[in-house]
Formats: C-alpha cells, sequence, structure tokens
C-alpha cells in the first residue's frame, strides 16, 4: 500500500515490505489557485519582500513571494494579499511550503487564522532532509 508523505513540498510514495522501505517521488501535484493569479498585482510585494531579486524573477515562483509576505509582511499588507489572492492560495502556500519559508510565529498565526489546524495542533514547520 502506497503511503504519501509530504517532504519539502513533494509527494513521496513510500512502500513497506518485508524487505524495507521504498520511496520513489510521485508524481508532482501542482498547485490548483495558484495559475490563476495574475502575477502583476504580486511585482510590488516582490519588490519590497525578496530584495535579492528583480520583481519578474521572484513572481515567476509566486508561492514563494507569498509565502514571503505571509512571512515577515507587515499586517497591512498581509491582509491586501489576502484580499487580492484568496485564502484559498494562502493555504497552498502553506501546503507547499519549503524548509525556511516560515518561522514558527508566523506558521502557527496562519494555520490558524485560515482555520486549518485547532489550537495546540498545529502541524511541524517543514524541515530539509538528506538523503
Amino acid at each position: 500500500m502506497a503511503l504519501p508523505e509530504r517532504q519539502a513540498g513533494k509527494w513521496y510514495n513510500a512502500r513497506v515490505s518485508t524487505k524495507g522501505i521504498t520511496v520513489t517521488q510521485a508524481k508532482e501535484k501542482k498547485p490548483s489557485f495558484i495559475s490563476q493569479i495574475n502575477q502583476e498585482i504580486l511585482k510590488p510585494f516582490a519588490r519590497k519582500y525578496i530584495w535579492w531579486q528583480t520583481p519578474e524573477e521572484s513572481v515567476a515562483y509566486p508561492l514563494r513571494v507569498i509565502a514571503q509576505v505571509m512571512n515577515i509582511g507587515t499586517f497591512s499588507h498581509m491582509q491586501a494579499l489576502a484580499l487580492q489572492v484568496g485564502d484559498d492560495v494562502l493555504k497552498e502556500a502553506l501546503f507547499y511550503a519549503e524548509a525556511g519559508w516560515f518561522n514558527e510565529r508566523s506558521w502557527f498565526y496562519w494555520h490558524y487564522r485560515l482555520e486549518l489546524s485547532e489550537i495546540g495542533r498545529v502541524p511541524p514547520l517543514p524541515v530539509r532532509r538528506f538523503a
């Protein structure tokens, strides 16, 4: 029986048998709402919150821009982003988050704000795994 596991924003199939555990990368699940976002609305956020790249480079990976605003943005910028992209996109940013995208405080805040977790039952932050 294949058990999906989430690791660093990707899905893997893990098979357990008497011979051990076999892990293979599954077909990558694409975000469903993120493709509907107009990248132009993300450019001002990218310019301010991903200062080490040009806005054009940053918006090529919109989930990273969204996660960065969710993590270090001002309250007014977070609210503006939420109004422009919607809660479903913010949920996708959490689901596909990679290690280092969120600090613990923001991770908890957004899980509670988007009603993804009950108090005290927030999933752990994504971590890097090395083979």
